[in-house]
């Protein structure tokens, strides 16, 4: 049995069935656009806005909400899956404060590219009692953190099989009993049963008959209720989360991506220092790097390319006419991407077989 098919046989027998209701954009502010998940154009990133306790004292047990998301989707040529771990229990520092914190926008999975496929989640609300919040439950937090929260998924995958007996082990534990749970499987067809788009999504323990959903509205990230958006207010009440998925044509977090910023940089320091030759094979590297990338899109991909190329060429014209130390623009890579939004960089005839054979002249 796979690790996916473990987590989802305990949380099927364990949980109870909760309430799952989509929230329609029109009831959503800031606004969110009714569009769709197009494969290799766009990027799927999967937020946990907010969870939530109504009763985080059971006798004298301080209880602690924990979610547990797994995430499958289609990656670098096959299904990759993905565990998470979200809870205010991860700064250590709150100490005694753990049940009155506000729990607001985590984020599990992405930015990722969408390749087209099914994108399956499986998320867990899991109260978990604050005596039993140890070393191990804050060590699997801390290591699922720092491989999630890399810009580059490839980077982070040769991490991710001791971090799964991490949390296989974490739920041996005593009182990690799922409490509420759901699992959804998405994909981009029109016909699809659900339907890819983004949008918030509550799964709440109440049954639908005492529930109004023409009531529920979320307000900067927050679960409200109310008759109108105006006079709602935050839920309560009952135990709930809220977890919203979002589409993103464009990644903002380029220059936290290691492998690009290594391959920029080098390529930069041969435009300002080297010879031609060696600015030739630094571009060709960095056209390399950037084009078999598996967490860049083709669009990406072809404005950093450029992006870079137009920097070079800025770079060898002071060298050849004012001199190096004239030279007052940013060359770093986060720099670079500041400078050119929001127009567009690339030229829209380019085709991607042009951008693989072209140099950086």
């Amino acid at each position: 049995m796979s690790f996916w098919d473990r987590f989802q046989s305990v949380f099927m027998a364990q949980a109870n069935q909760p309430l799952y209701v989509a929230i329609p954009n029109d009831r959503v502010s800031p606004a969110i656009p009714d569009e769709i998940f197009t494969p290799d154009d766009c990027y799927i990133r999967v937020w946990l806005n907010n969870l939530y306790l109504a009763h985080k004292r059971v006798l004298y047990q301080t209880r602690v909400p924990l979610i547990h998301a797994y995430c499958r989707f289609l990656y670098w040529g096959h299904q990759e899956e993905l565990p998470r771990l979200a809870s205010i229990g991860q700064v250590k520092e709150l100490g005694d404060a753990l049940d009155r914190a506000v729990s607001l926008n985590y984020r599990l999975l992405g930015p990722v590219p969408f390749r087209g496929g099914e994108v399956e989640l499986l998320l867990a609300l899991i109260a978990v009692e604050n005596a039993n919040y140890g070393d191990m439950l804050l060590n699997v937090l801390g290591g699922l953190s720092q491989v999630t929260g890399t810009g580059e998924l490839k980077l982070a995958l040769q991490f991710l099989q001791p971090l799964k007996r991490g949390v296989e082990g974490l739920f041996g534990l005593q009182h990690t009993r799922p409490h509420l749970w759901m699992h959804d499987t998405f994909t981009s067809g029109e016909n699809a049963p659900s339907r890819l788009t983004p949008g918030y999504r509550v799964v709440m323990d109440v049954t639908e008959s005492l529930i109004d959903r023409a009531t529920l509205w979320v307000k900067n990230g927050r679960l409200c209720q109310g008759p109108t958006l105006e006079a709602a207010t935050p839920f309560e009440g009952r135990d709930y989360f809220l977890f919203y998925l979002e589409r993103i044509e464009k990644r903002d977090d380029i220059p936290g991506m290691a492998s690009i910023q290594q391959v920029w940089d080098n390529a930069i320091v041969k435009a300002t220092e080297e010879s031609e030759q060696e600015l030739d094979v630094a571009f060709n590297t960095f056209k390399g790097t950037v084009l078999q990338s598996p967490d860049l899109i083709w669009q990406d991909q072809r404005d950093l390319i450029q992006l870079l190329r137009d920097r070079v060429k800025v770079i060898h014209a002071e060298r050849n006419g004012l001199g190096f130390l004239t030279l007052t623009f940013d060359t770093s890579l986060s720099g670079a991407v500041a400078e050119s939004r929001p127009a567009a960089l690339g030229p829209p005839h380019l085709t991607r077989e042009e951008i693989v054979g072209l140099g950086w002249r």
